[in-house]
């Protein structure tokens, strides 16, 4: 009995002294169906892409996982396909460590409830500021694309006066999430989300939300940081970053650089976007009008897939004296069936392009002025040239 005694108390001192994993956590599951299923853990990397995976088996209504991370950790829960589009038993959320609760409704599988991370319940705060508008944004998401198919005569203006009602009551959602980051410069779904709005937001107030951020976040939003490092490369005065490919009219080679001496307009635009071809006539007509004067347009077209199209529709669009590249972004698929993208030549990356149509306007010296919409590019023209 002493023996035993003694192997007994060794065993509690050995137990007390082990120190406890600051990062574990468990996930307590419950779900209301899929009873014998086997329910998937996915946590991803800093850079989105799938670390690693855990199963469990659902079993009287209820799952469970446990392992160890260091701080929020992007995770997601499916059941079925990972790479199934059309599966809708997938959500994604924040684990962190300590108790997480999952509660699922197989009907609603994508929003269930979560107690135990605060990263989650601050994605929580985001994703109800997102959804104020949604169903409006819906309707009208829904209207444009049925108009777009119908394609009838006089489409392009409804379809542009749909995407001014559209981007109106994106400002509004967006202008609110700007705010909540500002409020919140160590939650990491504030850092994480500043990536889908940085393309909207002029540099020096998305610079000041980046330096708003904890050293911590910092880190954590280092495509925000890349991001800025580009954008600081083309800002007003800075010698416009070279743009060189085979002209798709042509077929001879052209730079920017062979056009420094020139007022020069660099239009990121494609065949299939319709502000982008809503803007060509006038550009066309400020073209004519300065042209002889010193002004030329260099065109990159986001269309590497189908270079014959965006040929068809300058030449449509009575646009083929510009010069015409492509973006260059190759796209394989990968064995998983989605998409790989190879962006060393990417000329978008150069100018942090976004959205289409983005214009900038270059000077004689080859020095950058700045972005422009049609109106600011009339303006500007006019100032440059006098008439």
């Amino acid at each position: 009995m002493k023996l035993n005694y003694s192997i007994f108390a060794a065993a509690l001192a050995l137990a007390a002294c082990t120190p406890k994993d600051p990062n574990a956590y468990t996930i307590n599951g419950t779900i209301d169906g899929l009873e014998g299923s086997e329910i998937v853990l996915m946590s991803y990397d800093e850079d989105y892409k799938a670390q690693k995976s855990d199963t469990a088996v659902i079993a009287n209504g209820k799952f469970a996982f446990k392992g160890s991370v260091k701080g929020a950790t992007n995770a997601a829960l499916y059941v079925g396909s990972f790479d199934d589009q059309q599966n809708l038993k997938y959500c994604n959320f924040y684990i962190e460590p300590g108790e997480i609760n999952v509660a699922i409704k197989v009907d609603d599988f994508a929003l269930p409830t979560i107690t135990g991370s605060k990263a989650q319940d601050e994605q929580n705060e985001m994703t109800a500021i997102q959804r104020e508008n949604r169903e409006e944004l819906n309707a009208l998401y829904e209207e444009k694309h049925a108009i777009e198919h119908r394609a009838l005569e006089g489409y392009i203006d409804s379809v542009m006066a749909l995407d001014e009602k559209i981007e109106a009551l994106s400002d509004i959602t967006e202008k609110k999430i700007v705010e909540f980051m500002k409020a919140h410069p160590a939650s990491p779904c504030a850092a994480d989300y500043l990536r889908y709005v940085s393309g909207k937001l002029p540099y020096e107030e998305l610079k000041a939300l980046y330096e708003n951020f904890t050293p911590e976040m910092q880190a954590r939003a280092k495509e925000t940081k890349e991001e800025l490092d580009v954008l600081a490369t083309v800002q007003p005065g800075m010698p416009a970053p070279e743009l060189a490919d085979t002209d798709i009219i042509t077929g001879k080679e052209i730079s920017l650089s062979s056009l420094k001496g020139k007022v020069v307009l660099i239009d990121f635009w494609a065949s299939w976007c319709v502000p982008c071809r809503a803007s060509m006539p006038h550009v066309l007509a400020l073209y004519n009008k300065y042209h002889d004067k010193g002004f030329d347009v260099f065109c990159v077209a986001d269309n590497d897939g189908q270079p014959e199209v965006a040929a068809e529709a300058a030449k449509k669009d009575g646009t083929t004296a510009f010069h015409h590249v492509l973006r260059g972004l190759k796209t394989t698929i990968g064995e998983n069936g989605r998409p790989d993208f190879d962006r060393s030549n990417d000329k978008s990356d150069k100018y942090a392009i976004h959205y289409l149509p983005t214009k900038y306007l270059i000077d004689a010296e080859g020095k950058i002025i700045g972005k422009v919409d049609d109106e600011q590019l009339e303006a500007k023209l006019k100032e440059i040239f006098g008439f």
